[in-house]
């Protein structure tokens, strides 16, 4: 959409995602970062292989990934400081031929997430070091792959501010503070690179009706008046907007 020029001439952007926390007829912003940046990665593990009952001829590139797997994780608990957020999670391991065998191979796949700009070259560039690194202390070969995804991002000051004025005479609709970011992502924040946004959670729980599930899950359910305060808010958004707009 932005490579075909959705975004030109567009002064603000407004977007919304419902939340199963927050009970319908309440909205959440977040006053600065909003959601996480997010780095896929593959880590490939070279050693050699051998027979089981002689590990002294070969590499075992299965030790090796357990020693990779348990050293990046200390990037996490001991090289960020405690208010600072970040996740290293390895989902897929695959490797080995046999119950026998020291394996020869190991691949690795799994996701970064982190908020901010800074925290993401840190990580990456420490990821990188710490599976070359360890690879070459048990004597095998390691090397690690990111794909550039989604960004972190952060509500505009400016716009969140007259955003919180305009909501404050809406009597049918409360506005909180939402105090942490969301270590997921959100494909919003290609939008804010280009133009000022703001991005707020839509509640879309009802306790009465049940409607209380997590989100991706196979129980999720939305309760379906809260479409109605959604497209409140986001026409009066922009109505408001383009009103303040035209009379500059």
């Amino acid at each position: 959409m932005i490579e075909l020029g959705a975004l030109e001439g567009v002064k603000a952007i407004f977007g919304l995602h419902v939340e199963e926390t927050i009970k319908t007829g309440i909205i959440g912003v977040n006053r600065n970062v909003v959601s996480a940046a997010s780095n896929p990665f593959k880590i490939n593990i070279k050693g050699k292989g051998s027979h089981g009952a002689h590990p002294e001829d070969g590499i075992d590139s299965i030790l090796i990934a357990a020693k990779v797997i348990d050293n990046l994780q200390s990037i996490v608990s001991r090289e960020i400081a405690a208010v600072d957020n970040a996740v290293i999670s390895i989902g897929k391991i695959h490797g080995g031929t046999a119950q026998n065998a020291i394996c020869s191979e190991i691949v690795m796949e799994g996701i970064l997430r982190t908020l901010g700009k800074n925290l993401r070259e840190f990580c990456i560039k420490r990821m990188r070091e710490i599976v070359s690194l360890t690879a070459k202390m048990y004597c095998g070969e390691g090397t690690i792959s990111f794909i550039e995804s989604y960004p972190s991002f952060e509500n505009d000051e400016k716009l969140y501010k007259w955003f919180m004025e305009t909501l404050e005479g809406v009597n049918c609709i409360k506005t909180i503070e939402l105090k942490k970011p969301s270590m997921g992502v959100e494909d919003f924040a290609y939008y804010t690179e280009k133009v000022p946004g703001l991005y707020y959670k839509l509640g879309c729980r009802n306790e009465e009706k049940g409607i209380t599930n997590p989100a991706h899950g196979s129980y999720f359910d939305i309760d379906e008046e809260c479409l109605l305060y959604g497209c409140i808010v986001q026409s009066l958004s922009a109505f408001k907007f383009l009103q303040r707009d035209i009379s500059k």
